[in-house]
């Protein structure tokens, strides 16, 4: 039996909802996803993708912010955040996390 617990069946689920066009229901599982597996690249990716194609933006900000703030000396914080921060043309509060996570 699968372990809903694991990380790699919850991105399969967003995956596949993503597919049968439940899109609402997806972000929120990749949003969980990325709070839990910080290291997790592609689903990053697929969250700054996926919440501007639904015209939600500021989602991937937002759940990096809401990384930093519940795990403020976890190492992929500062990189996490300042990767949203620059995607969204957010260049100088990006490099300000940049220098705080070297």
């Amino acid at each position: 039996k699968l372990d809903p617990r694991d990380l790699r069946i919850k991105s399969l689920l967003a995956e596949s909802l993503w597919a049968k066009d439940e899109k609402e229901e997806a972000l929120q599982h990749l949003v969980s996803v990325c709070l839990e597996t910080p290291a997790f690249d592609l689903g990053w990716e697929r969250l700054y993708h996926w919440s501007r194609e639904l015209k939600k933006g500021y989602l991937a900000e937002k759940t990096a912010r809401d990384f930093v703030k519940a795990k403020p000396y976890h190492p992929r914080g500062p990189y996490r955040l300042a990767q949203q921060l620059c995607d969204q043309e957010n260049i100088l509060e990006g490099l300000e996390w940049i220098e705080k996570g070297i």
